[in-house]
């Protein structure tokens, strides 16, 4: 019973709605997102170095 290969695909218009909802973001939220994403890693690997020393 393999799976069928075709069944997980979405349609592109599926596909594309993301890209576009990114497209139109605002430079500040995009920067703003990036921020917290890099406090959230930073935050992480702190805790991770914190650990090991």
């Amino acid at each position: 019973m393999t799976p069928d290969p075709l069944a997980p695909v979405a349609p592109p218009s599926l596909a594309q709605r993301p890209a576009r909802r990114m497209a139109r973001l605002p430079l500040g939220w995009a920067l703003l997102l990036l921020a917290a994403v890099a406090a959230a890693v930073a935050g992480v690997l702190a805790i991770g170095l914190a650990e090991v020393l």
